[in-house]
């Protein structure tokens, strides 16, 4: 798949050509909105069972290039892009494609390329098993990775630091198949819970490595290929279970299980965003990650 320029898609798109080809309802009412662009105007929120116009409006913010759909009901801002990828079912890359198409011009937003090389990139398949697959992207582009995720995509993850990278000698001081007990943990060491494939499934492994700790971008710069493997397995790890949990809970009709039935699956929803943000700019950084 070709690559896209998001800024220039987003500073050309209209959001209500936008909305029009992807069947979402817009209000009528076009008072105290702009004529041409649609912002302000009211729409039917795609994300939750919207049946009246008043909790969701097209939101324009040209000093942030973002065009998208601000709800009051969902507590949340969607851009264009993530409205694309919900309504049609696709990822971050074909979302970018189908706007540049909805723009009349694919051509004009394609990121035109050299050295091209093979690579290995990690999938989520529909199971939540992960696996890799072969790919081409272009090579000897700047490390797009540093300064990525914001506080709220570690915290979403449930990352603040992370240990040394395994690489460094001497820093894994043993491995179990099932948690150490106190004991058999040296002082100045830590357990860490990490995960590695046998024939297509995810298996549980206990490192005892050597308690340094840096921030994640500090990881990402140094060791960008461990760094983003860390980060998607994580992030599959997630999604499987709490799909799991829904699953579970989905057909109870108590309150407090409907509740956290609709709290995860907003969850589940930013995870897949996220993973494919960073799927997005490891593609653009061409850091081959190695099955």
């Amino acid at each position: 798949m070709c690559r896209y320029d998001k800024d220039l898609i987003m500073q050309d798109v209209n959001m209500l050509d936008v909305l029009n080809k992807l069947n979402i309802s817009v209000s009528s009412d076009i008072s105290r909105t702009d004529i041409s662009t649609g912002n302000n105007r009211k729409v039917l929120c795609p994300f939750h069972n919207d049946q009246h116009f008043g909790s969701a409006s097209i939101y324009i913010d040209p000093r942030r290039n973002f065009k998208g759909i601000h709800c009051f009901a969902c507590g949340e801002s969607f851009n264009v892009i993530k409205i694309v990828q919900y309504c049609l079912g696709v990822n971050y890359g074909a979302a970018l494609e189908w706007l540049a198409e909805c723009n009349g011009n694919k051509d004009r937003y394609k990121i035109r390329s050299s050295g091209i090389s093979n690579a290995k990139i990690v999938r989520i398949a529909s199971d939540g098993k992960v696996y890799t697959e072969s790919h081409k992207e272009t090579a000897k582009k700047k490390n797009s990775l540093v300064g990525l995720l914001t506080t709220a995509d570690l915290e979403l993850i449930g990352i603040t630091n992370y240990p040394v990278k395994n690489t460094i000698e001497g820093a894994i001081i043993n491995c179990y198949s099932e948690k150490p007990e106190e004991i058999e943990i040296p002082q100045g060491c830590v357990v860490e819970k990490t995960y590695f494939m046998v024939n297509g499934s995810l298996e549980t492994e206990y490192l005892i490595v050597r308690n340094q700790r840096y921030d994640i971008n500090t990881y990402l710069a140094e060791d960008p290929e461990g760094a983003v493997i860390m980060l998607l397995t994580k992030i599959a790890v997630l999604i499987k279970e709490k799909t799991a949990l829904v699953q579970q809970i989905s057909n109870s009709n108590s309150k407090l299980c409907v509740n956290v039935t609709h709290l995860t699956k907003k969850e589940i929803r930013k995870l897949h965003e996220l993973y494919d943000k960073i799927l997005c700019a490891w593609n653009e950084n061409n850091v081959a990650i190695m099955g």
